[in-house]
Formats: structure tokens, sequence, C-alpha cells
């Protein structure tokens, strides 16, 4: 159950039919941790992201965490640990044991400094596209973690160098 200044925090995302008290409660008790291997500034936009929907956000995961996502075999890298589905099992973790039964525990895969630089097609537009994905990659994990709506990727013939020159080309 909400306290009343969780109400009143997150009123908004309480309005929004795929999330809801129930979204709101699973958003609460998860914790998420980005993979080393994640560029800085993405990390950095959605660990505020998810922060600010009330998600668990730490840059250091535990060594169980670490160990689990790791794991070869994996094609999906988070585990809910309350019902062992995944590459986890039924043993409690300590995160777990620090969250309560109910936990969602796992790691975030985010894209990586080549990534975006990638995306962003010019060193001048490498802050917007470390944002872009940052924020994008938080909105996925929320959707995730309340089980609303279908994944999504952002295309890899993206470039935002590209969409800069013709917009100025059109001026």
């Amino acid at each position: 159950m909400l306290s009343k200044p969780e109400r009143r925090r997150y009123a908004r995302q309480l309005l929004l039919p795929e999330i809801g008290p129930e979204g709101q409660q699973q958003l609460l008790s998860a914790k998420v941790f980005p993979l080393h291997s994640a560029d800085s500034r993405v990390a950095e936009v959605a660990g505020d992201y998810l922060r600010r929907a009330g998600v668990q956000w730490s840059t250091a995961p535990t060594a169980e965490a670490l160990e689990r996502d790791s794991a070869p075999e994996t094609a999906d890298k988070r585990t809910d640990e309350s019902t062992g589905d995944g590459p986890g099992n039924n043993k409690p973790s300590p995160a777990q044991s620090e969250l309560g039964t109910s936990a969602t525990v796992g790691c975030l895969a985010l894209p990586a400094s080549a990534q975006v630089a990638q995306l962003a097609g010019h060193g001048t537009l490498a802050e917007a596209a470390a944002a872009l994905l940052g924020a994008y990659a938080a909105v996925e994990e929320i959707k995730r973690l309340v089980g609303a709506g279908q994944p999504g990727t952002i295309p890899d013939d993206w470039n935002l160098a590209q969409v800069v020159s013709y917009e100025e080309g059109n001026r």
C-alpha cells in the first residue's frame, strides 16, 4: 500500500492505466543496476529516470547480480527473484532480503560508448545521443517492470547527424 507522500509524489504515474497503484508498487520494490560496460552518460540519464519513477538504482551491483547476469546462457539478463524465473534460483539473495520477497532485482544492459557515437554520427551530438539512449532504456525498463506494452528498440540505422543536416537543409 502506498503512503500518502508516495501517492502525492507518483500521482501522474498512478493515473496511467498501464502503471496504476499495483505497477507503482512494483517499481518501488525493484532494484536495477547498470552493467559495467554501459556508457556513463547513458547510465546517468537512465538512472535519473528510473529513480524518479521509484526504482532503486545503484551503480554498484551485488556480486550475485553480476554473476547471474554475466552467465553466457542467459538470453534475458534480468531475473525476477520472487519467482525464480530466469537464470536465478529460488534462494533469497542479499538484495532480495534487503528489499523483501517480492523485489525484482537485475542488471540493465545499457548502450556502450561505441553505440552512443554511432547514434550521434558526430561528436557534437554525443551528449544528445546519450540522453536519448538513456531515456529510452529507462522507459523500456519501466515497461518491463510493470508488464506494459511491447519491447521496443532504436533502429540501428538512426543517426542524429543525418537528422540535423536534413533539417538544416530544409530551412
